[in-house]
């Protein structure tokens, strides 16, 4: 997360994980990732995975093969299934074009509202308008 109050608040709640899970506060394409690769990252509320763009590339490119992404979101304004459900559909396209592959879109009630997650694997970029996948 961008926000240092924001990690604090995860080290503190996810205090179990130490030495397992990391916590940085900094944006995706400027974060310090050292060398690993990772088999999962968790987003939620992550406007710059929602679309094609250096973020999500950072992400295909630091997850190892078959790693999984999995994306939550909740709006607001979803008070019908449809809504998250129009999203869900829409950021599956997006994640397919950058390269993932869908394993699965999830809507759900949370009371307040709608919530959609999906989750994807990483795989092979295919390069614009050549049919080749590197």
């Amino acid at each position: 997360d961008r926000s240092p109050r924001m990690i604090e608040m995860a080290v503190q709640r996810n205090h179990r994980y130490a030495g397992k899970a990391r916590f940085i506060a900094a944006s995706l394409e400027q974060a310090d990732l050292g060398e690993g690769v990772y088999s999962q990252v968790f987003a939620v509320h992550v406007a710059a995975l929602h679309h094609p763009g250096e973020a999500l590339d950072t992400v295909r490119r630091r997850l190892a093969d078959g790693g999984r992404l999995y994306l939550f979101s909740q709006a607001p304004g979803w008070k019908a299934a449809g809504q998250a459900e129009g999203f869900g559909a829409k950021l599956g396209r997006d994640l397919e074009a950058a390269g993932f592959a869908i394993d699965a879109t999830l809507v759900t009630d949370v009371g307040t509202g709608f919530a959609a997650a999906v989750s994807a694997r990483a795989g092979h970029r295919p390069v614009p308008g050549s049919g080749v996948r590197i």
